[in-house]
């Protein structure tokens, strides 16, 4: 899998924004509480997560056409590629 990924919250809202999804229905396509989910989207700049928390959410949106890709600079990118 290579290095995960540090997601801030406004890419978490992004990532949903692209899929036009609520919270509820990417808190269970993570297997995620939805009070995770309002935590991580509420936080300004990196969020603090587990391993298995980010894991779940990236792979979650990686299944729905959104991709967080780390870049040489440290920073990451929001792509959307419509599945």
């Amino acid at each position: 899998m290579g290095r995960l990924v540090r997601l801030t919250g406004e890419q978490v809202r992004a990532g949903r924004a692209f899929i036009r999804a609520e919270q509820a229905d990417l808190a269970q396509a993570a297997q995620l509480s939805i009070d995770t989910i309002k935590r991580l989207e509420r936080t300004r700049g990196p969020v603090e997560a587990t391993f298995r928390t980010m894991h779940s959410l990236i792979e979650a949106f990686a299944a729905r056409g959104v991709c967080f890709d780390a870049r040489e600079d440290g920073s990451v990118g929001v792509t959307f590629v419509e599945p």
